[in-house]
């Protein structure tokens, strides 16, 4: 599909400011969507197995809820664009409005956002979090390890201003599962 350079360049569309605005808006709203207790709600008064094997695709839907506003910013605004929607999406799972601004506990909404960054990036991440985590046998504390650790893949795969999104990120997800010492289940 062809681009209207008339439409990129006028006056509001071409504005950096308002792509920076809409990117992150549009990656905070999606961030705060509450997937949990939707497929609860949802599921609520049916067999139990099959509330079970929906549960199962939340962490799922909530990778792909910090994946997709950010590949779209990353893609249509550059790096700084892309990295102020992850960080939008990030806040918005952690602290939601809809859950009085205490959303998610997981760093599934984190991988899908790296994923989307940086795949070496997301991979690096995913074994720091299960390696602390199985030795830890807390999720918690992987999540708080992997989280301490994200700058440094940033900054290897895309620079300093990446490792500033990773500290950033990093902190709101610690102080968020800083308290919450939840054992991994055993299957």
């Amino acid at each position: 599909m062809p681009v209207n350079d008339a439409l990129l360049h006028n006056w509001f569309y071409g504005n950096y400011g308002v792509r920076v605005a809409a990117a992150v808006i549009f990656a905070y709203a999606l961030g705060t969507i509450p997937i949990g207790p939707i497929v609860r709600w949802l599921f609520a008064g049916l067999d139990s197995r099959l509330v079970r094997s929906a549960n199962a695709f939340v962490p799922v839907f909530d990778a792909i809820k910090g994946f997709l506003p950010t590949l779209i910013a990353l893609h249509g605004g550059g790096l700084t664009i892309g990295l102020a929607a992850a960080l939008a999406v990030t806040l918005g799972h952690y602290y939601s409005p809809w859950r009085r601004f205490r959303g998610g506990r997981q760093v599934d909404c984190e991988a899908g956002v790296l994923l989307a960054l940086s795949p070496v990036s997301a991979l690096i991440f995913v074994a720091f979090w299960s390696t602390a985590a199985v030795t830890s046998r807390s999720a918690a504390i992987g999540s708080l390890f992997a989280c301490a650790l994200l700058f440094l893949p940033l900054w290897y795969c895309l620079g300093p201003w990446a490792a500033l999104f990773g500290i950033a990120a990093g902190t709101a997800i610690a102080l968020r599962v800083g308290g919450d010492r939840q054992p991994l289940e055993r299957a």
